[in-house]
């Protein structure tokens, strides 16, 4: 499936305190069809997101008041059908322990500020294709509590109810199990 097919229609949820980085991830998706909801803090962006029920959540870290962190955390504790949304950090902060921490925030991935738009939209992509293959293979929960991009071709998933996770190649999720519940 091509990006522009994969991205019509989406809803992205944006948090970030700075307009500007809304304005132009805004721009970015706009040639794809994608529904951009833009917020400026947490308390906006949780009510946004059991409101409009996005696909796809990219959270600014660093915000005053209450920050990405806490923003993910009370998401993952939400119900079901919105708490495993397919999550982006978006943090100026490259090192290692930066990523660590965002990933067990709950994050899926980060992206490194300033970022190419093309990494964004390739980013978004795989994750909402990763998504669509979303069932454990061991205990068949559906919606895996948490996914994690390593690489352009390999993607980690991880089971909070079985406590499974395994590495796959990205064309060979499907061969491991993944059921792709909209195609």
């Amino acid at each position: 499936m091509d990006t522009p097919q994969l991205l019509d229609g989406l809803r992205v949820l944006v948090v970030d305190d700075d307009i500007d980085n809304l304005d132009l991830i805004k721009v970015i998706f706009e040639e794809y069809n994608v529904q951009v909801i833009p917020v400026t803090s947490a308390s906006e962006a949780l009510e946004a997101i059991t409101r409009f029920k996005p696909n796809i959540l990219i959270s600014d870290i660093a915000m005053p008041g209450e920050d990405g962190y806490s923003l993910i955390q009370k998401v993952r504790n939400l119900a079901v059908t919105v708490s495993q949304i397919p999550a982006i950090a978006l943090t100026a902060h490259a090192s290692e322990e930066a990523g660590a921490l965002a990933f067990n925030a709950g994050f899926c991935t980060r992206l490194v500020k300033p970022f190419d738009p093309d990494d964004l939209i390739a980013v978004v992509s795989k994750l909402v294709l990763i998504a669509s293959y979303d069932v454990c293979p061991v205990c068949s929960t559906k919606q895996l509590s948490f996914i994690e991009w390593e690489s352009l071709n390999k993607i980690r998933f991880h089971c909070r109810s079985c406590k499974w996770n395994e590495s796959y190649g990205l064309h060979k999720a499907k061969v491991a199990g993944f059921i792709n519940r909209y195609h």
